[in-house]
């Protein structure tokens, strides 16, 4: 069996059964005026304090919040377009079993391709990774909907390695006349050996005929900036002075108005509302004085309607001397109490540190600039900003003696008493993080935060700002940052005055690296959105926060807050838990008689909890969704992936990996809208990528646990469309890197790469894998498979065979657990092979150059044409041609309704001669539309003639819509006799009224499929003359008589000299 079904524990099976209630109750109408209360409800309606994103306007976005444009883009998915892209996702996901591939909610473009099996193509050793990710393109226009070439006039704004596992990643950036198109790229994650491990593209096909479209763009960028500021509250900022002013697509800078706290910008940018309308824009940057939110808006430069909205705040050389706590905060308490009894702890003294970096290497010039005494560095810039101007207050702290930075700390005073002490503090924990950080993985190339890169990647400019005790707020911190690498980043640390006296967040380690960690989860995901997303940057948070901290010591089953030491007292409310829930509404735990979320209880309409488990009396919105809420459910999964990897490889190795998985996880998953479902996959990808999937199924469990198992879905990253599963993957997955080979030549072995992948069930035994070939319908024969030096890796070979037999194929794997089958169905379903020696083209036309093609008809318009496709796919004609040549034959090749009307148009080709050596074919690629309009009763025809022209024979007739560019093969036989006087005739007909009629034809050529005779020697039929046919010789040698096989030159017995005829005809 494929799945196995976890047995719930006791509290989780409370859990589920209490969300079935709920939803059964639901579904028959029976929770109207009822609630379902649980200890998890706030009191006062309190959000968190440690950061909170639900502070000011929630994110908007055009594509999805509008009514009147998701209608429109629903109405798409019906086009031509959007069938063909859905009928290449089915066709791929049937040549590699395991492929999960999901289409972008916006534009219906596939931004995550990925087989957490497999990989997605074979070695291609020595191949320039752009080329092999071009290539891909290339191999599957139909579902990337572009032309490859694109991708060599795009921006690249993402080239990196990964240094642990080799994997290189690579961003493409579209534009149009060097403006960006916002959002739209392409990612891709490819092997040192060249094989594609995830790609990901919202490029759209043809982004300048789209945006050539739209109307003028009158809005000037002060005119953008004052629209801006008025859409999120702020009005009346009057006449706009220019700082700096660049070219197109440049970010132009304003100088400050009084009615706002930073400078604002404003960038002229062109923003995608569909695939095929793309309109000029102004993305802006603005927030208001005295408002911890800032916005990015972008505006339609036409019309200044708001197309998107977000908030770029995330709530929640030489060796220096430091006095520092260096574990959780002052007063540490990880694991914390068992139960919430109001344990606190105690005050710990703090150590002093000479350091210079914590990584030489992340931090070549140290963690001070070269000849400074004060707290500013490559790495970071910590200070005071007490009047929240965004603006250093100086002098920072100076060291004393030189680069000394011990101050003195009396915590039963003030925090403004020891400003000094809490500076240092932060400067020393920020650069440690980057150092740490840096090792795994968050380099210059990925987009990490440093002044100088020192040529290794990325754009420098960017170290962070860290504010100690900003004005701009209490009881909280928050990011300020996007995710486009050289733009500034600022971390705000604010006071929390519940508790007498106050106590400082800068001293709070957990809070400023849950801080940092979001300027990470932006960064590697290009930005990051969508409801999950922005709840798995709280998670990601959180999980990075414990585990740095963590220590061999430490139960990674037991108890973890987090945010207890700046969450006593919170809000003055006498609360006392603080060490036990943290700032979350249950603490960290793999025990779920202490944290009971599972997946679904990110959702409204699923929300089912335990009210037996006790709950956070103080912190925890009432909304599933809410970003933090959803956080805690991501940072328990991982939570839990983490104690399963240190039960298995001991504290350092495993906490070690815990942290690498989710930060490489971060990097293959291609969209910077994740959903958990995805980012699950991504974190099983760095196992299969680092570890050769040695980790999977304790992964796999750990995500069962909490309801992600195999079978949990999620169609997009919101919380309305997500399916909990517990159940782990079981038997052997049995996948083929870059799909199983469809063609062979005569005589030649035909080798392929395996992956039989051992999930969590039965042992694999290679000695149960075999290929299994079947040729002209004798008894299956059964071929071994040969292991790799790769784990789980196998080499299958499908013998050398003749030409002209029928031959398909499968590979079996038989376990303890069953027989597992590549095609799942096989052997009802196997792969056919062709055999060949070889196959020529006696005819083949792209139809870039004009070879003689005829077009006439009846048909008042829609007459064929050849040339690039001018449309934009949304009336029924194509995007791109077929073979990827650029130019083919369309009706009417112009935007707009320009389909075939009040007749026929007729093709038709020059003379084809189909009487060249071997068997003759046709191959050619059809598109038809006809499903659009009152009436749909028309066809497309394609014909035969032998005998130039007198007489037409059918090969098709098309009735209804293709799903997109297809491609026929036909043997000419089957029709007629091949002649040398052969034409093609290919019709479109627009009969009734009311329809419409698109139609389009590319890549014919007539090819000759050979399978010449091999010369005398083979013996045994294998389509080779070897060492195998001397054999059979030996065997009859001295036999005497006419006819006999062995008998090679005639000469009436078997001897050497027809060993000597199988050495000169030797093929190997």
């Amino acid at each position: 069996m494929w799945l196995r079904t976890a047995a719930p524990s006791e509290e989780r099976r409370r859990s589920i059964v209490h969300r079935t209630l709920r939803n059964t109750l639901g579904s028959l109408g029976l929770l109207a005026g009822l609630t379902f209360s649980t200890t998890a409800q706030p009191l006062g309606g309190l959000a968190p304090v440690a950061d909170d994103h639900d502070h000011g306007l929630p994110p908007f976005d055009v594509r999805l919040d509008d009514a009147g444009v998701r209608a429109r883009l629903d109405a798409l998915a019906d086009t031509p377009v959007m069938r063909q892209r859905l009928e290449a996702r089915r066709t791929l996901m049937r040549r590699l079993p395991g492929l999960a591939l999901d289409l972008n909610e916006a534009l219906a473009t596939p931004e995550f391709v990925r087989s957490t099996r497999s990989f997605l193509t074979r070695r291609a050793p020595g191949a320039d990774a752009r080329a092999v990710v071009r290539g891909y393109v290339a191999d599957h226009r139909d579902l990337f909907g572009i032309d490859p070439g694109q991708l060599d006039t795009a921006r690249v704004t993402r080239d990196a390695v990964t240094a642990h596992n080799g994997v290189r990643s690579i961003w493409w950036q579209q534009e149009i006349d060097g403006v960006e198109v916002v959002g739209c790229d392409l990612r891709a994650n490819v092997l040192p050996d060249g094989r594609i491990v995830s790609i990901g593209s919202r490029m759209l096909p043809a982004p300048s005929l789209a945006a050539a479209r739209a109307r003028p763009a009158p809005l000037t960028p002060g005119q953008a900036v004052d629209t801006a500021a008025r859409s999120v509250g702020v009005a009346g900022l009057g006449p706009l002075a220019t700082l700096e002013r660049a070219g197109p697509g440049r970010v132009i800078r304003f100088e400050r108005p009084a009615a706002l706290q930073a400078p604002p910008t404003a960038e002229f940018v062109y923003f995608p509302v569909a695939f095929d309308d793309v309109r000029p824009a102004w993305r802006c940057v603005v927030g208001a004085a005295g408002d911890s939110s800032v916005y990015e808006v972008i505006l339609d430069a036409a019309t200044g309607r708001t197309l998107s909205r977000e908030n770029l705040v995330k709530f929640g050389g030489g060796a220096g001397t430091y006095r520092v706590w260096t574990g959780d905060s002052p007063a540490p308490m990880t694991p914390g109490p068992a139960a919430p009894d109001g344990t606190q702890a105690p005050v710990v003294a703090r150590d002093l540190i000479t350091i210079e970096a914590l990584d030489p290497v992340a931090s070549p010039l140290g963690w001070i600039g070269a000849g400074l005494n004060e707290t500013v560095g490559n790495n970071v810039d910590a200070h005071l900003d007490l009047n929240a101007d965004n603006i250093p207050d100086v002098p920072r702290p100076q060291g004393s003696p030189f680069r000394v930075f011990d101050f003195p700390v009396d915590l039963a005073m003030e925090p403004t008493t020891f400003r000094d002490a809490v500076v240092a503090q932060g400067f020393y924990i920020a650069n440690w993080f980057h150092d740490v950080i840096y090792g795994l993985g968050f380099t210059e190339g990925f987009s990490n935060f440093q002044s100088d890169n020192f040529g290794r990647g990325g754009l420098g400019g960017d170290a962070i700002s860290l504010d100690i005790q900003d004005g701009a707020g209490t009881n909280n911190a928050q990011f300020f940052g996007n995710g486009v690498d050289g733009a500034s980043a600022r971390v705000q640390m604010f006071i929390f005055d519940g508790p007498t006296p106050d106590r400082d967040g800068g001293l709070d380690n957990q809070v400023l690296i849950h801080e940092l960690v979001h300027g990470v989860s932006i960064r590697l995901h290009g930005g990051l959105g969508g409801t999950q997303g922005f709840g798995m940057g709280e998670g990601w948070s959180d999980f990075f926060a414990l585990a740095m901290l963590a220590d061999a010591t430490e139960d990674p089953d037991a108890v973890y807050p987090v945010g207890g030491y700046t969450t006593f007292d919170a809000f003055a409310t006498g609360f006392a838990d603080n060490y036990y829930f943290g700032i979350r509404r249950y603490p960290y735990s793999t025990d779920p008689a202490v944290n009971p979320l599972t997946f679904a209880d990110i959702s409204p309409a699923q929300f089912a909890v335990d009210p037996a488990v006790p709950a956070n009396p103080v912190f925890g919105s009432s909304d599933p969704s809410e970003v933090h809420n959803i956080g805690e459910i991501w940072c328990n999964v991982l939570w839990e992936a983490r104690s399963r990897l240190i039960a298995a490889h001991g504290f350092a190795v495993g906490n070690d990996l815990s942290m690498r998985l989710a930060l490489d996880g971060m990097k293959l998953t291609t969209t910077s809208s994740p959903s958990m479902v995805q980012a699950r996959d991504g974190i099983l990808l760095a196992d299969l990528v680092n570890n050769a999937g040695a980790d999977r199924c304790l992964l796999w469990d750990a995500f069962a646990e909490r309801g992600l198992g195999g079978g949990a879905q999620s169609a997009n990253a919101g919380v309305t469309t997500i399916v909990e599963a517990f159940d782990v993957p079981t038997g052997v997955s049995l996948s083929v890197d870059g799909g199983a080979p469809d063609r062979a030549v005569s005589g030649t072995p035909t080798p392929f790469t395996v992956r039989a992948i051992e999930n969590c069930g039965a042992p694999l035994d290679p000695a149960g894998l075999e290929l299994i070939i079947t040729v002209d319908g004798a008894a299956p024969q059964s071929v071994p498979l040969t292991p790799t030096a790769t784990p789980f890796e196998f080499t299958a070979t499908i013998p050398p065979l003749p030409c002209s037999q029928t031959v398909t194929y499968y590979i079996s794997s038989t376990t303890l657990d069953g027989a597992f089958t590549f095609p799942a169905s096989a052997p009802a379903e196997q792969i056919p092979l062709a055999v060949l020696t070889s196959s020529t083209a006696s005819f083949a036309d792209d139809f870039e150059a004009d070879l003689g093609w005829a077009t006439f008809g009846s048909a008042v318009a829609g007459q064929w044409e050849r040339g690039v496709p001018a449309g934009a796919g949304d009336r029924g004609d194509p995007l791109l041609d077929a073979d990827g040549s650029g130019a083919c034959f369309l009706t009417e090749n112009a935007p707009g309704n320009t389909d075939v009307d009040g007749g026929d148009a007729v093709l038709l080709s020059p003379v084809l001669d189909a009487t060249g050596a071997g068997e003759a074919y046709l191959e050619y690629f059809v598109w038809y539309s006809n499903d659009l309009g009152t009436a749909v009763d028309d066809v497309m025809t394609v014909e035969l003639s032998g005998d130039d022209g007198v007489t037409w024979l059918p090969v098709e007739t098309i009735a209804s819509s293709t799903a997109g560019w297809e491609r026929r093969l036909v043997r000419v036989a089957d029709v007629t006799a091949p002649t040398s006087t052969m034409r093609l005739r290919v019709t479109a007909s627009d009969t009734g009224v009311g329809s419409i009629v698109e139609a389009g034809f590319d890549g014919a050529s007539v090819l000759q499929f050979e399978c010449a005779a091999l010369p005398a020697g083979d013996l045994n039929n294998d389509g080779a003359i070897n060492g195998s046919d001397i054999s059979f010789v030996l065997n009859a040698f001295g036999a005497a008589g006419q006819g006999l096989a062995e008998d090679l030159n005639g000469d009436g017995i078997v001897n050497g000299a027809d060993i000597t005829v199988i050495l000169s005809n030797w093929t190997g």
